[in-house]
């Protein structure tokens, strides 16, 4: 599968819960120790999850996880330093077929779309 399209796939499936979720590019502001404002930086993102206008997910989604694991975790370190908050981040990926060496199919869509549901609530 594109990885557009799987991108668009999962959008559609959170869209479905009624969540709203959308892709795009943020401004984060980077500060100095006096919390002066230097610059923004753009900050693209794959789902934004947002429940009555407030976000409250950010989430990568691709085709493989193949040396992309570790972004999540800096996305999530870099977005929370400088936005000083603890706001949570999600990767879903597709199967890993160049991995995969049984025949167990890999489940994280639907624990990624039971995530989505739980902010419905």
């Amino acid at each position: 599968m594109n990885g557009d399209l799987f991108e668009r796939l999962i959008r559609l499936l959170i869209v479905s819960l009624n969540v709203d979720c959308v892709s795009g590019t943020m401004q984060v502001p980077v500060k100095d120790v006096d919390g002066t404002e230097l610059f923004k930086s753009s900050y693209q993102h794959d789902l934004l999850l947002s429940k009555d206008n407030e976000l409250k997910i950010i989430g990568l989604v691709k085709t493989s996880s193949k040396d992309r694991i570790d972004k999540v975790f800096m996305d999530k370190f870099l977005y929370n330093r400088l936005t000083d908050t603890a706001l949570p981040h999600i990767a879903i990926f597709l199967n890993d077929v160049q991995r995969k060496k049984t025949k167990r199919e890999n489940v994280a869509p639907a624990d990624a779309l039971k995530c989505a549901a739980e902010l419905k609530r």
